[in-house]
């Protein structure tokens, strides 16, 4: 499994989270979806097993060496 790391969740990845969804089982992906809005995150990953939402602030230092 391929673990990938998606910063941001806004209107400009739409295309891409739902790419990589669509085909995340057949290529062996698992995203991480990460937003400053665990909300935003969360409908995004569209309740898929291959999605991890994730809270995220860029200006952490500790959450950013964690990812």
């Amino acid at each position: 499994m391929k673990n990938v790391l998606l910063l941001g969740t806004g209107k400009s990845a739409n295309a891409l989270i739902d790419y990589m969804l669509d085909n995340a089982e057949k290529e062996g992906w698992m995203l991480t979806l990460c937003d400053i809005s665990l909300e935003q995150a969360k409908e995004k990953s569209r309740n898929s097993k291959f999605a991890i939402p994730t809270a995220f602030d860029v200006s952490s230092e500790e959450q950013r060496e964690a990812l």
